[in-house]
């Protein structure tokens, strides 16, 4: 699948590390779709993509990303999606690169000469490496991806990358097509539309992030522990028999404890059995409250700010956490805190997809506290 306008600048980021997965940290409020894949000479199935070995590949305009996944690594014995450094050094080298050498001539010279220079070159004084990256005009990818198949081809070390495939994500989008429940069905339909105007979802099956957030002025909301089981059946309409089971699974299902308060939590769950009468087909589902956002801080495989060694030896008190505890004054003056339901489904339900979330549930699912209380 490639992007859909060509006249676009991609980003191409060399250090081809990371790979798609459905890290609930990561996943909100974006498009992904599904991936129907031959496990076999003899069987096809249907797999979530974030499922199928994938490395990124780059970004265009501020929302897209896109990925290279291949199907050929995908097996059920395999417990990784990611490629090992050999597999990322070899497509890099004899791919990707091999065909800038020839689609590129007059830009190639910014690329770095091999995988292991690009390691080099991005790798920071204390850990981890900076992302830098090329530009290469949509007009050219469509031969890039020409050339990147020719060079598969014709190296047999590459024979696992045969078959590869695009994909495209859109993140972040949450904040622009927020309206009240209530609000008419052809004006949801029209909201719909905004966030897909930019794809082509007539192929594949594509999946979208519905959610739904309650708040109160001057009021902080939180998920109740022993709720989740109602909040689930709610959410996703199954019964109670299918909820409780979902909670047994420890790799279905993770408690997220508000404020270290073991009866204050939200959840994380994978949907993934077909047997389930789930009304939405809904493939993922969390619930949360937003306080954590004053401090999100995505770094080195953390999401929050933390406070190193040096940092804690530094003042009496140290600034960090004399700063930590200003954010938290001043949100306690200025920032309520919402509850949130998100739940991802095929984007043929979206219109329907938590519509109808019934009060009760609500009611003896939050809990509320006075914001200066709870910060």
């Amino acid at each position: 699948m490639y992007c859909p306008h060509t006249h676009q600048l991609v980003s191409f980021t060399h250090n081809i590390w990371p790979s798609w997965n459905t890290n609930p940290h990561h996943s909100t409020t974006s498009l992904i779709f599904d991936v129907t894949t031959q496990l076999n000479s003899t069987q096809w199935i249907s797999v979530d993509p974030s499922k199928v070995p994938n490395v990124f590949f780059g970004t265009f305009g501020p929302r897209h990303t896109l990925r290279i996944f291949f199907p050929r690594l995908k097996d059920h014995d395999r417990q990784s999606i990611n490629l090992n450094e050999i597999q990322l050094g070899d497509i890099y080298d004899l791919a990707i690169r091999a065909a800038a050498q020839d689609v590129l001539p007059d830009t190639v010279h910014d690329w770095p000469t091999s995988f292991k220079a690009a390691q080099f070159k991005d790798r920071n004084h204390g850990r981890g490496f900076t992302n830098s990256g090329v530009i290469i005009s949509g007009l050219r990818l469509s031969e890039l991806d020409q050339q990147i198949r020719y060079h598969i081809e014709t190296e047999p070390v590459l024979e696992w990358a045969a078959d590869y495939f695009w994909g495209t994500e859109i993140r972040g989008v949450k904040d622009a097509y927020t309206h009240p429940i209530s609000t008419p069905p052809a004006e949801r339909l029209r909201l719909l539309e905004s966030v897909t105007k930019d794809i082509d979802t007539t192929y594949g099956t594509w999946y979208v992030d519905v959610g739904l957030e309650f708040i109160l002025g001057g009021q902080a909301l939180l998920w109740s522990t022993d709720s989740h089981s109602q909040i689930m059946q709610a959410a996703f309409g199954i019964d109670a028999r299918e909820a409780n089971s979902i909670m047994s699974k420890r790799s279905k299902y993770f408690r997220d404890v508000s404020t270290h308060l073991e009866s204050l939590s939200g959840f994380r769950v994978v949907l993934d059995d077909n047997s389930m009468n789930n009304r939405v087909s809904a493939v993922y589902g969390q619930a949360y409250e937003s306080s954590k956002s004053q401090t999100y801080h995505p770094e080195n495989g953390r999401y929050g700010k933390t406070l190193t060694l040096k940092e804690a030896m530094h003042g009496n008190p140290p600034p960090w956490c004399q700063n930590l505890l200003n954010l938290y004054r001043d949100a306690a003056r200025n920032v309520d805190v919402a509850a949130r339901i998100e739940v991802r489904c095929p984007l043929e339900f979206a219109e329907e997809c938590l519509i109808a979330f019934p009060e009760d549930t609500l009611r003896t699912s939050l809990t509320c506290y006075k914001r200066e209380i709870w910060w």
